[in-house]
């Protein structure tokens, strides 16, 4: 008898079995797990980095489960987990609630039955499956549609798509953004690198100044959404401004990370590669401070436009915004030649086929005082850019399928031991 296949056989099986039944436990124990308030952020972009500032917030105030990493959809068991993960001496849930095709919104909510939902923004992404925003828009809703009467819906009313959902609420509605019909009020965003995300908002005639670790002024949603809901689970805004304030940026999501050796700063960026980040992060990179600025960029996504035409508005937005530019990809011609056309120094832009090659221009380049940003599509990896400052990397792939972060990837064959389970603050 071969027992090293049945042995794999049994392990395959009891997978199965697991798989199978780990839907209907997690269902049953979200039931039973009465004194639990369970939250379920969602939106287009953010949820992470709301989740993060919510679980260190709330954590700091009473027993607290999360889902780890950016886990969100339901097709891997996400939500699932995280439930069967909680225990009843858990106050406070923090799940992000993700979607990727019609229906998933309605059945994650149904699982997870929310005491709080928290929607952020409605933007494109997705494209493949929600073929406009109002698609997406109307499976967002859902999470608010299918909350209990007794439920609470913490909603932006800066984002039209979001502030429309008030109306199909069930439950009480609380609002946050710029107007004046928010109970939590934004009066000011500022963030020009190096200083981070600084706010000044106004709850109920008061006003406070929160200070930030995040970079760039679009994520000031994500820390209203969390303030908001924060006080609604009984956190005093004090505390809760105290908790913010100790917040790192998350892995790959606008963090500075020091580049060892030259002196200089990157800023990685290079997990969500939808067209609206891109403007996010080069909004950053134009109001910057800094003795030279660099952006290392590839593609973005979810947008119907082809890929000449997004190659040369990243030639043409890219001279707006930097004094040297790096264009990583098949492309990379068409957005050096944009750029040049549109009057940016010849020399200052370069044009990289691969990871490698584009790693090897940045150890010849950088210098102390540079800032630089790398941002491209999810599935180009160009973490390895990054890592390939750090030490020799063995993956020369130009995209890959994985939805994992290159530091976490066995296949990276990095010299330098830079397997990272955590984040990699900058110094």
């Amino acid at each position: 008898m071969d027992w090293r296949a049945l042995r794999d056989a049994l392990i395959w099986r009891r997978t199965r079995i697991r798989r199978r039944w780990r839907p209907l436990a997690a269902y049953i124990w979200r039931r039973l797990l009465m004194r639990t308030t369970v939250i379920a952020v969602s939106g287009s972009v953010g949820k992470t980095t709301t989740k993060e500032l919510l679980r260190t917030i709330l954590e700091d105030h009473a027993p607290t489960a999360w889902s780890p990493g950016n886990d969100n959809l339901r097709k891997f068991g996400s939500p699932e987990a995280t439930l069967l993960r909680a225990r009843p001496r858990h106050q406070f849930i923090v799940v992000e609630a993700g979607v990727e095709r019609p229906g998933d919104m309605a059945s994650v909510i149904k699982l997870l039955k929310p005491d709080i939902g928290v929607m952020l923004d409605v933007k494109r992404c997705h494209t493949n499956t929600f073929k406009t925003i109002e698609n997406l828009a109307a499976e967002k809703a859902e999470l608010v549609r299918n909350l209990g009467a007794g439920s609470r819906v913490v909603l932006n009313l800066d984002n039209p798509h979001v502030a429309a959902m008030a109306d199909a609420a069930p439950c009480e509605v609380i609002a946050f953004g710029s107007g004046t019909g928010a109970r939590f009020r934004l009066l000011e965003a500022r963030s020009r690198w190096p200083e981070r995300l600084t706010l000044l908002i106004q709850l109920d005639g008061a006003r406070y100044e929160v200070k930030t670790r995040l970079v760039g002024v679009h994520w000031a949603t994500a820390v209203m959404a969390a303030l908001t809901t924060a006080v609604v689970c009984g956190v005093p805004v004090e505390k809760a401004i105290a908790a913010i304030a100790t917040v790192e940026p998350f892995w790959a999501r606008m963090q500075p990370v020091a580049l060892p050796g030259s002196g200089a700063v990157m800023i990685r960026d290079e997990w969500n590669g939808s067209v609206d980040t891109f403007e996010a992060a080069f909004k950053v990179m134009e109001e910057a401070r800094a003795e030279r600025k660099i952006v290392v960029v590839s593609d973005y996504s979810d947008t119907p436009s082809k890929l000449r035409t997004r190659a040369n508005r990243l030639g043409r937005r890219g001279a707006e915004v930097a004094d040297l530019l790096v264009f990583v990809g098949d492309y990379a011609d068409r957005s050096v030649a944009a750029a040049v056309t549109d009057g940016f120094p010849q020399e200052n832009a370069r044009s990289a086929e691969s990871v490698q090659s584009a790693v090897a221009l940045l150890k010849s380049e950088l210098r102390s005082g540079d800032l630089v940003l790398l941002k491209g599509q999810t599935s180009h990896h160009l973490s390895r850019i990054y890592l390939g400052l750090l030490g020799d990397i063995a993956c020369s792939r130009m995209a890959c399928s994985r939805q994992i972060l290159c530091d976490a990837c066995e296949h990276l064959g990095l010299a330098v031991n830079q397997r990272s389970n955590g984040l990699v603050y900058c110094a």
